[in-house]
């Protein structure tokens, strides 16, 4: 009886052991795939990618109708740009547009800002998130921007069409110091004129 019984409890835990390794193995080959799958695909952007030195924007990548590289809006940090592409070659417009949102920037910049402490005003702060919320809260109505900055970091900066034949338009993207996955963007057409301020997931 009881050799039954160990003999039976044997053959249950060897069969829940050889299904542990077996969903290991088949974890172990997903992740394998999955990564060969990676390789793959950077190979191929690799393949039709195209990488050229600008005389204004430096070094640009140009693959799959995009053309990405960084540029320095303010000071010497350079942020991510993603500008339309065709045929290799850079949007004219799209760069041009570029040009005049750094050449403006302080302007632009002002008018970001002014948004941001419209929210602030408007939404407040999670006080458990940032210390001194009350201070901020006080710089945003006294739109002083010289230390209001220091809560929203300007992260990405991207020329597109508003639809698939429509004009173009600069998106401004920018992340809170409170919320640093969500990101808040300033949507300008192509005369840099407002469109949209808010949640990029609203535009």
């Amino acid at each position: 009886m009881i050799a039954d019984w160990l003999l039976w409890f044997g053959w249950k835990a060897l069969v829940v052991a050889a299904n542990i390794v077996l969903g290991i193995v088949l974890m172990a080959v997903l992740v394998a795939i999955l990564l060969l799958c990676l390789i793959i695909y950077s190979k191929i952007v690799d393949l039709f990618a195209k990488e050229l030195k600008d005389s204004e924007l430096g070094i640009v990548r140009i693959s799959f109708g995009t053309c990405d590289g960084k540029i320095a809006l303010e000071g010497k940090r350079r942020i991510p740009f993603t500008l339309p592409a065709k045929k290799k070659e850079m949007v004219g417009e799209a760069k041009s547009l570029l040009l005049r949102a750094k050449a403006d920037w302080h302007l632009l910049k002002a008018h970001l800002m002014e948004h941001f402490a419209s929210e602030i005003e408007e939404e407040g702060i999670p006080p458990d998130l940032v210390k001194r919320e009350k201070w901020v809260q006080k710089l945003a109505r006294e739109r002083d921007f010289e230390n209001l900055q220091r809560f929203t970091k300007l992260e990405q900066v991207e020329v597109e069409y508003g639809d698939k034949n429509g004009p173009i338009q600069l998106r401004i993207s920018t992340l809170h110091r409170w919320d640093p996955e969500h990101e808040r963007v300033l949507l300008l057409d192509e005369n840099l004129t407002f469109i949209f301020y808010g949640l990029g997931c609203e535009c």
